[in-house]
């Protein structure tokens, strides 16, 4: 699968995470992008939008191939540390035949 988040797979790009709801204390965001789910997952991934994201948000992720739905799978954002944003993946992923 094609490892590219607008230039680089090392970080997301928080242009692109999107406000899907905010109620109770915590926002749902979506996130579309080409990196894969195990680029996602690693840490320091969603550092680049520390300024948007508390500990408690959810993220759902929706990965795209050659302009076509290729995986899902939901984050949960822990914490917020000096070191960086920690999340973690929610459930099973859903991956397209």
């Amino acid at each position: 699968m094609t490892t590219v988040c607008r230039g680089t797979a090392a970080a997301c790009n928080p242009a692109d995470l999107h406000v899907l709801a905010y109620a109770a204390g915590f926002t749902l965001w979506h996130y579309r992008t080409e990196v894969s789910l195990d680029d996602i997952a690693r840490p320091g991934f969603f550092d680049p939008a520390r300024a948007l994201l508390r500990p408690g948000d959810r993220i759902a992720v929706n990965v795209r191939h050659a302009g076509r739905f290729a995986a899902a799978r939901d984050f949960c954002v822990l914490a917020d540390r000096p070191t960086g944003i920690i999340v973690e993946a929610i459930g099973a992923a859903a991956i397209a035949p």
